[in-house]
C-alpha cells in the first residue's frame, strides 16, 4: 500500500492485529476487594479547595490491581482485547483460616467487591476495552488448597 503525503511517496504495510475470542489466566496472590470510596477536602482557602475521592483500602488494592494488569497483559501477548460483549467467569481462591473446616468462604470480603477490583484490572490490562462490556458474569469463591489466587476466563459473547 502506498500513500502520498506532502509530495513524498511512502510505502507501508498494516498487519491485522489478532483479537482474542477466549482468554484464560491466573493471578497469584490474595485477592483484594475494591473497597469503599472515601472523600475529603484538600487545599487552603475557599478558591483552592477541592474534593478528593480515594479507595479506603488503596494501599492493599494498588498491588493487587497491578498484579491483575500484569497477568492480563502477559496473557494477551500483544493481541487485542475484547471490544464487544464479554462473558466473564471468575474464581477467587482465598486463604483458609486454620480454624475453618467448611468448604467455601461465606464471610468478608464481599464477592461483588472482589469482582469489581478484578474487572477494573482487566480494563487496565486491555483484556477488556471497558468493563461495561461484561454482559454475563459468573463468580465463585473457594478456599485455596495452597496459595491464594484468582482464576480468570474471558470470552467474547454472541
Amino acid at each position: 500500500m502506498t500513500s502520498n503525503i506532502d509530495g513524498a511517496e511512502m510505502a507501508y504495510h498494516i498487519e491485522p492485529v489478532e483479537q482474542i475470542e477466549e482468554l484464560k489466566f491466573v493471578v497469584l496472590g490474595v485477592p483484594v476487594p475494591q473497597g469503599s470510596k472515601v472523600a475529603f477536602i484538600v487545599g487552603k482557602g475557599q478558591k483552592q479547595q477541592r474534593a478528593v475521592v480515594v479507595d479506603s483500602n488503596k494501599d492493599a488494592l494498588r498491588p493487587w490491581r497491578a498484579a491483575v494488569q500484569h497477568a492480563g497483559e502477559i496473557a494477551l501477548a500483544g493481541r487485542t482485547g475484547i471490544t464487544d460483549a464479554a462473558c466473564v467467569h471468575l474464581e477467587f481462591h482465598m486463604p483458609r483460616p486454620k480454624s475453618v473446616t467448611r468448604l467455601r468462604p461465606s464471610t468478608k470480603p464481599d464477592i461483588d467487591k472482589l469482582s469489581r477490583s478484578l474487572l477494573d484490572g482487566l480494563t487496565d490490562s486491555g483484556v477488556l476495552q471497558d468493563d461495561a462490556l461484561v454482559v454475563s458474569l459468573h463468580v465463585e469463591e473457594w478456599y485455596a488448597d495452597d496459595e491464594p489466587y484468582a482464576a480468570v476466563k474471558v470470552t467474547k459473547c454472541l
